[in-house]
């Protein structure tokens, strides 16, 4: 029995390279894996919400009962500036303000 050999014919480099699979799905971002989002427990003397719900000050936002900031940062931003929330935005918490004390305003003993 003669074996014929048969020529397979001529391939250019790229024609494999349109059947190749590819993912459809972009690469995760590294910003991603970085920023923080805002944690379970409020911090340690963080303002809260009142009975209402709200937020004594304007422009603060209520998330999980306490008081929060909202930034105008992006991820990478955020990432030592605040948490992000569960729409994507940067938000930081909200301490009240420390005031003097009245007891005793001149120092005196």
């Amino acid at each position: 029995m003669q074996l014929e050999a048969r020529d397979g014919g001529t391939a250019a480099v790229g024609d494999s390279a349109l059947t190749a699979p590819s993912s459809s799905a972009a690469p995760p971002s590294a910003w991603a894996t970085i920023a923080l989002d805002v944690p379970p427990k409020p911090f340690q003397g963080q303002r809260r919400t009142d009975s209402n719900g709200s937020c004594p000050s304007q422009g603060q936002v209520p998330i999980q009962g306490h008081c929060w900031l909202k930034q105008a940062l992006d991820r990478k931003g955020c990432d030592e500036n605040g948490y992000l929330y569960k729409d994507g935005e940067c938000y930081a918490p909200v301490f009240p303000t420390a005031r003097p004390s009245t007891s005793n305003p001149r120092g005196l003993k």
